[in-house]
């Protein structure tokens, strides 16, 4: 797979991955009010012109707050990096544990 292509959603909706016209309509309300605040991840603030998202709390329950886009997308490369690794070590383990002599 290449970097340039996407990989398609799961099941294609963006409303059941939380992405929907609620959370659309949400963000687009709070969207000028975030600016001026502290992104929520790096605590470090969001100022007009940069790119920000409406961040979701990483069991996805609801929201933690506006965020700086590299920030929220930072985070979820390193959750998908754990999740990437724990699946390597558990099928590593069942590959040593494969042979008893």
């Amino acid at each position: 797979m290449t970097w340039a292509r996407r990989r398609p959603k799961p099941d294609g909706n963006a409303a059941a991955q939380g992405y929907g016209g609620d959370h659309k309509k949400l963000r687009a309300t709070l969207l000028p009010k975030a600016y001026g605040t502290r992104c929520y991840r790096c605590g470090k603030p969001m100022l007009r012109g940069q790119a920000l998202h409406l961040d979701h709390l990483d069991n996805r329950t609801g929201y933690g707050g506006f965020s700086h886009a590299a920030c929220n997308l930072k985070a979820a490369a390193r959750k998908a990096r754990r999740i990437q690794v724990a699946g390597k070590r558990r099928r590593l383990t069942v590959l040593d544990d494969s042979r008893q002599w």
